[in-house]
């Protein structure tokens, strides 16, 4: 298992704020900050409004944090979430329960954010090996941190909306 060293998990509080949480623990992953700080930081974000549903993208990106939705797929490669998270970079994801079509839905805001920070790999040879498994962070207090079937993640039953990685 590899996930990304010191990755602090934020629950969120109140309902509609996995926004919130999930740009804490984007923001505190790149800034290495502590948790406290960091939610005094995020609370006091120009246009921040506790307890509606937000874009957790938008609100990182006013903070400094750039991050790039990708274009071409919902959800990152293989290859993709090895390369980014050995380099101590999260996934910001947001999921929804309705299917809005092949390509992501960059403006797509009636879902759940959540940050992806580890994976699992499995096969012979070193060069063999792919990411078959991913760590997720969700931000509700019922799932916390779990482990997903890269397939599950990206055929399964939730629809992944879109996923962006920071720069």
């Amino acid at each position: 298992m590899k996930e990304i060293a010191g990755f602090v998990y934020d629950q969120m509080q109140r309902d509609n704020d996995c926004w919130v949480s999930a740009a804490i623990m984007i923001y505190n992953c790149m800034r290495g900050d502590n948790i406290d700080r960091t939610n005094r930081i995020i609370k006091n974000a120009p246009n921040f409004i506790n307890g509606q549903m937000g874009s957790a993208s938008d609100l990182l990106w006013k903070l400094g944090i750039k991050n790039y939705v990708y274009t071409t797929a919902r959800f990152p490669t293989r290859e993709q979430i090895g390369k980014y998270i050995n380099k101590n970079k999260p996934f910001l994801c947001c999921v929804g329960a309705d299917y809005s079509g092949r390509k992501p839905d960059i403006a797509y805001q009636g879902g759940h954010w959540v940050v992806i920070y580890g994976y699992e790999v499995s096969g012979g040879t070193l060069s063999q090996r792919v990411v078959n498994r991913v760590r997720v962070a969700d931000p509700d207090p019922n799932v916390g941190r779990v482990t997903i079937a890269y397939d599950e993640a990206v055929y399964g039953s939730n629809y992944w909306e879109n996923t962006s990685y920071m720069s």
